[in-house]
């Protein structure tokens, strides 16, 4: 199956949703962005995987952004099902697991559920990580507000799903380094150092 590839910006980096007044990124942009950060991952840890399903949530809202859509390319159609389901599933469970998540439990804890689908981790029952927390905070708004947004994303390993969500993340401008950080921290996810250490250095 051969999805969505990367082409040039053509809309607005943010786009306005009445009547809420809250910015997220078109549609475009975020298709470009993660298309970019796959070609990063798949280039640095040399896969020959080429596609998955990403899928992206308004947890403000909890209206979908965009449904689980293919980007790149998936051989396999049974694979191709099975990356749509879970990048959902992936998705949708971080947003439960950030309502649920009790304020009187430690911060670390709070941290570990609110900000990454590693923190509800169960292999036995089939769920991963890949999906990721992500906030705009700057320029400041005089009006409006910048919503709560989940990233998913499922066709590499869990480890690189994951990557490929916060490079995207970086790149749309909803994720600080520290964010990032605080991210791989809870995962233990090497991709994502390498990543920051590069963009430390400038390169």
């Amino acid at each position: 199956m051969l999805g969505y590839l990367l082409v040039e910006h053509r809309k607005k980096e943010l786009v306005r949703l009445n009547p809420t007044k809250m910015l997220v990124p078109s549609t475009d942009r975020i298709l470009d962005k993660v298309a970019l950060a796959m070609k990063w991952v798949t280039k640095y840890r040399l896969m020959d995987r080429r596609g998955g399903y990403h899928y992206f949530l308004n947890h403000s809202t909890g209206i979908p952004v965009l449904a689980p859509t293919l980007i790149g390319e998936v051989p396999n159609c049974q694979k191709a099902g099975k990356y749509k389901r879970l990048s959902a599933e992936k998705g949708n469970r971080l947003s439960v697991a950030r309502d649920l998540v009790s304020n009187s439990a430690p911060p670390d804890v709070v941290q570990k559920v609110s900000f990454s689908s590693f923190g509800t981790r169960n292999e036995t029952k089939g769920r991963w990580g890949g999906a990721i927390f992500a906030q705009q905070t700057r320029p400041k708004l005089t009006e409006g507000a910048y919503p709560e947004l989940i990233l998913s994303f499922s066709g590499f390993s869990e480890y690189q799903d994951e990557a490929v969500m916060v490079i995207a993340a970086i790149e749309l401008g909803i994720m600080s380094v520290d964010e990032a950080l605080l991210i791989a921290n809870i995962s233990k996810n090497y991709t994502i150092f390498a990543y920051l250490t590069i963009l430390n250095e400038g390169f």
